[in-house]
């Protein structure tokens, strides 16, 4: 089975047996998860991968970091992609299929705070990483053709946006 990053909000899918964390994190909007005391997952560990890479889409952590990305929770997706990241020694394929899944999370991370000149920088290093792998990596289902409006969809900062920058 393949597991993907769906970026239209009409057609989520689960993936793990995990539960979505009660807020999404924004900084400077809510609490940080781990690091303050009213956060979701204060006084515990960022979460470590320490499952297989060989087989690491069929790993429950894998799926919820999906499941993460999918919902909108695009910083804690983040934490669980730079774990993967890690887990590949930064090198490699693999590695730089999840540098531009974090590039892709600190993107939206930074859309969602109205940093457009961050998200815009932010967001061309995850496209040039992840456009140029070989296919076995291209597991997203973009609702366009087109990947800046695959992003935005469903989002109600696309017309701010696409106001400034054009489509």
């Amino acid at each position: 089975m393949i597991y993907a990053l769906n970026l239209c909000e009409s057609h989520l899918k689960k993936y793990s047996l995990q539960q979505l964390p009660p807020y999404r994190f924004i900084p400077g909007i809510n609490p940080h998860p781990y690091k303050e005391k009213q956060g979701y997952n204060y006084g515990k560990s960022e979460p470590t991968f320490v499952g297989t890479t060989k087989q690491f889409y069929n790993e429950e952590f894998y799926k919820f970091a999906l499941d993460l990305f999918n919902n909108g929770h695009y910083w804690e997706a983040h934490i669980y992609f730079e774990s993967l990241w890690n887990s590949f020694g930064r090198k490699g394929q693999q590695a730089d299929y999840f540098k531009g899944l974090i590039q892709l999370c600190a993107a939206a991370v930074n859309l969602s705070q109205l940093k457009y000149e961050i998200f815009i920088t932010q967001f061309k290093r995850a496209k040039e990483l992840l456009t140029h792998l070989p296919l076995k990596f291209h597991v997203f289902e973009w609702p366009e053709e087109n990947f800046e409006l695959a992003i935005l969809q469903n989002r109600s900062v696309i017309y701010s946006f696409l106001k400034i920058y054009g489509p």
